[in-house]
């Protein structure tokens, strides 16, 4: 693909729960991926380990936050993302898994 660079824009919000309600923008849409709505359910495109790393008690991470939700299907296709969102909304979570993804593989 050209290269193309992303925007995903998010809405500050101060409580948690705010911060997985809040939505998200995308600019340009036109890039083709459908947002995760769950971990699990993303087999075809994150490694089985890096799943079951998430899901364990320690971690028990299974829904992704909506930063996470849109733009990790873009990083995991190779696109440059370009993400700003409230502190503890997923951001580091959302670059290192394709990161371990790519490691992985």
């Amino acid at each position: 693909h050209p290269h193309r660079y992303y925007d995903v824009n998010r809405i500050y919000r101060r409580s948690q729960s705010s911060l997985l309600a809040s939505s998200v923008e995308v600019s340009p849409s036109d890039h083709g991926t459908i947002p995760l709505s769950d971990f699990a359910k993303s087999g075809s495109i994150l490694d089985g380990r890096l799943i079951k790393t998430l899901q364990s008690p320690s971690m028990n991470i299974t829904t992704p936050t909506p930063i996470q939700s849109y733009a990790m299907p873009l990083l995991l296709n190779n696109y440059d993302v370009m993400a700003s969102s409230a502190t503890g909304s997923g951001k580091t979570l959302m670059f290192g898994l394709p990161l371990l993804e790519q490691l992985l593989t």
